[in-house]
């Protein structure tokens, strides 16, 4: 049983990475529309955690502003993501303005909830369309490595768990093994295609594992506080896309911001097709 578990796990992440190969290696509106759809899948998701099967007008919405997010960041001009940011927040506002009761409880929540997802997940994704090829794959690889020995390591030799109010099965060992394999992906592929010296490669591996490992905290908490077991059932042995993607959310952001710090650590080579323009000339 513990065997047709892991096989079936290990199977689906593998075909789960011939769609990203696929839109990497196309680029373009390939790309774009596969974030799209990454987007709007995990929204729909994260939406589901707090309002179950309510609201999917709301859920609705947040699906066609998440697209529109990611569709103003592909042009590249601030404007448009501003705007496409403050019509989230317009959306969610005018939710609350027209469920507003002053003998009831505030409906704010759901407003809330609603722009906390258009933050948590498309406005996140779109700094992959500003990304290299091999940047999305060393993010990619990265985070896959940590987390895969996180779980096998600390699945049959973990012991003192490190948050179990959050997360009752994540160990120290699986941690630090997930560091281990994290920062040796991340070290591996910088010296490869890149031209930064080893040790920068080091601060971002070591920088990239631990987002990642917050990230997967974040959804953990949200669930255990929400009661719910996964964000879905889209893939077999995985849960949901958001289940799948969590460690990626903060590791995304976070090698953005290293990228801006310290432009030296960017990877070039790798698939020649251009991610950008998306739209436009």
């Amino acid at each position: 049983m513990l065997f047709n578990t892991h096989l079936q796990r290990i199977t689906t992440g593998l075909l789960a990475l011939t769609v990203p190969a696929l839109a990497l290696f196309l680029g373009g509106p390939v790309l774009f529309a596969v974030l799209v759809l990454l987007a709007a899948l995990t929204l729909w998701e994260f939406y589901g955690l707090f309002w179950g099967t309510e609201h999917k007008r709301l859920r609705w919405a947040g699906m066609i502003c998440a697209s529109l997010l990611l569709w103003a960041a592909a042009t590249a001009n601030p404007t448009w993501l501003a705007l496409a940011i403050l019509l989230g927040f317009w959306t969610g506002g005018l939710a609350f303005l027209f469920r507003f009761k002053t003998d009831q409880e505030l409906p704010l929540k759901d407003a809330a909830i609603f722009f906390f997802g258009l933050t948590y997940l498309p406005l996140t994704l779109h700094f992959l369309l500003f990304m290299r090829p091999m940047e999305i794959i060393l993010v990619l690889f990265a985070t896959m490595a940590s987390d895969t020995a996180a779980f096998y390591f600390g699945t049959f030799w973990g012991k003192t768990k490190i948050w179990p109010t959050v997360s009752p099965k994540k160990s120290w060992v699986g941690s630090w093994s997930g560091m281990v394999a994290g920062t040796i992906t991340t070290i591996a592929l910088g010296l490869s295609f890149g031209q930064a010296p080893w040790w920068g490669y080091l601060a971002l591996g070591l920088l990239l594992n631990v987002a990642a490992q917050l990230g997967d905290f974040f959804e953990s908490a949200l669930k255990r506080g929400l009661g719910v077991k996964d964000s879905g059932n889209i893939l077999p042995g995985h849960g949901g896309l958001l289940d799948r993607i969590d460690s990626l959310l903060f590791a995304i952001p976070a090698y953005a911001l290293a990228h801006e710090l310290f432009p030296s650590l960017e990877l070039v080579g790798g698939f020649t097709s251009l991610l950008l323009p998306v739209v436009g000339p």
